[in-house]
């Protein structure tokens, strides 16, 4: 299913400021901060930090992109097709970074498995000095 159609299916419009969002998410598993997202953008697509935040409530607020949150101002949103997902947060830096490892990833969908049907996901986050 390509992006516009995963957006319709989930009630929502697929405007271009939208697939490019989840198009930029999709192509980033490690997660991005919306200031990322807008540098990323700029110069290629004509949108404002605030319109990123709006689009992101949006696709988060329809089960399309999942929010960790990491200290008191700092998010990372994530594909929500991830159902586990490993990531090694830099605090001096701000920068998260996907760790993968199939051993671990296995070890966490099993427990993920165990847990009440509603918990739908599973993030580790390891905290790098």
């Amino acid at each position: 299913m390509n992006i516009a159609s995963k957006l319709r299916s989930n009630g929502l419009t697929a405007t271009r400021s939208r697939v490019v969002l989840f198009h930029l998410l999709i192509e980033n598993p490690q997660g991005l901060t919306a200031e990322d997202m807008y540098v990323l953008l700029a110069g290629k697509e004509k949108i404002s930090i605030g319109s990123i935040y709006r689009i992101l409530v949006d696709l988060e607020n329809h089960g399309l992109i999942k929010r960790i949150f990491y200290g008191k101002n700092k998010s990372i949103y994530k594909s929500a097709d991830q159902r586990v997902g490993i990531n090694i947060f830099d605090s001096k830096t701000g920068l998260s970074v996907l760790f993968h490892d199939e051993n671990i990833n296995k070890k966490l969908e099993k427990i993920l498995e165990d847990l009440p049907p509603d918990i739908i996901g599973l993030e580790l986050t390891l905290y790098k000095q």
